[in-house]
């Protein structure tokens, strides 16, 4: 007699099955629910250390392109030493811990230079007219020539931008001696004086649209004191509003103390360079605000600037505001209350969806 074997299928027990489909399911689901709390955390980390990373190179990733106007001679101490400020090693200008980290592309040009492609460059500077250190070695002092700046004045009004400072300090000879405040006749070259005052003006320029400006004290040697010339791109903002005015003591207006152009920089730092300040601004200029001030005459302004940021169109029309770039720590400070903001939501949207399916089975079960 055969004896027919069949395979049976065993009996599912449906709190076994229960169980299997839960723990299945929540192989899925639960890094995204229960765990979800350490997950945003270490997520959160890495976000904030990838934006800090990232903020923190952001400003010396692209240099500015600095097109410097000088009359010195190429192998003068003052180009040697703004030569020196160009690229990223030790002594440029992103070198300064109290600089905004960015690296310039230098390039000079004279009276006698072609004529350059303004609208390519970040920010345009020009030379103060006091010319000491502008000689060769064993040369005599070269005389102030604004040549260049006066034939190119319709290129540079056609590129000029939406941000100039106006200074009435010969600072980028002050910052090629060295000089502070905070020590008087030593030419410590601390950053917190004539040095650091000639970086945040060319890097704040060159941050704007278009063709920044920076335009040093333009006396007090014969053949400067070019801003009222006919042919000054800047004659109809200043003419009227300037004057040889000799200052020592110099203010960091609160109005400004928070602005870019004063980061790292003091009232005594800006003060006792011999004579800080050779030029004041006598009357408001639309547009301009003042960065400092004179401690002797108040109501003076020593160095100005157009912080404004808004550019009138035809169909829009700007308010009188006083703007800056936000700094680098108030983009960290925003980026984290961002980061915060999302794994604070992610928190609350992982408690408002409550346990997930199965939850009460499975701890029901447990024999542990």
């Amino acid at each position: 007699m055969t004896q027919e074997c069949r395979c049976r299928e065993p009996q599912k027990d449906p709190t076994a099955v229960a169980r299997m489909e839960h723990t299945a399911k929540r192989s899925i689901f639960v890094p995204l629910r229960r765990r979800d709390g350490a997950n945003w955390r270490r997520l959160f980390a890495r976000m904030l250390c990838a934006s800090l990373f990232a903020l923190c190179h952001l400003a010396s990733a692209t240099p500015i392109k600095v097109l410097w106007y000088t009359y010195a001679d190429p192998a003068s101490e003052y180009v040697s030493f703004y030569s020196g400020l160009a690229g990223t090693g030790p002594g440029s200008a992103g070198s300064y811990p109290e600089s905004s980290g960015i690296t310039w592309d230098l390039t000079f040009f004279g009276p006698s230079s072609p004529v350059p492609v303004f609208s390519a460059y970040d920010v345009l500077v020009i030379h103060s007219g006091e010319a000491f250190r502008t000689q060769p070695p064993g040369g005599a002092t070269v005389t102030p020539n604004y040549a260049g700046i006066l034939a190119n004045r319709n290129a540079i009004e056609a590129a000029r931008g939406n941000r100039t400072l106006i200074s009435g300090a010969d600072a980028d000879f002050h910052a090629v001696r060295g000089d502070s405040g905070l020590c008087p006749g030593a030419a410590c070259g601390n950053y917190d004086g004539a040095r650091g005052y000639v970086i945040n003006a060319v890097d704040w320029a060159a941050s704007g649209a278009g063709l920044g400006i920076v335009s040093f004290y333009h006396g007090e040697f014969a053949g400067s004191f070019w801003w009222d010339d006919p042919s000054s791109f800047l004659k109809s903002e200043l003419q009227g509003n300037w004057i040889p005015f000799h200052e020592n003591a110099a203010v960091v207006p609160a109005s400004a103390a928070n602005l870019s152009l004063d980061q790292g920089l003091t009232s005594s730092g800006l003060s006792n360079w011999g004579i800080s300040f050779h030029g004041a601004f006598t009357s408001s200029i639309p547009g301009y605000i003042s960065t400092v001030d004179s401690a002797s005459h108040p109501g003076y302004s020593l160095s100005i600037a157009t912080v404004a940021l808004c550019q009138p169109t035809s169909s829009s029309r700007c308010i009188s505001a006083t703007l800056d770039e936000p700094s680098s720590a108030s983009l960290l400070a925003v980026s984290a209350l961002v980061l915060l903001f999302v794994f604070r939501n992610a928190q609350a949207r992982g408690k408002r969806l409550g346990p997930e399916p199965y939850d009460a089975l499975e701890f029901g079960m447990r024999s542990h």
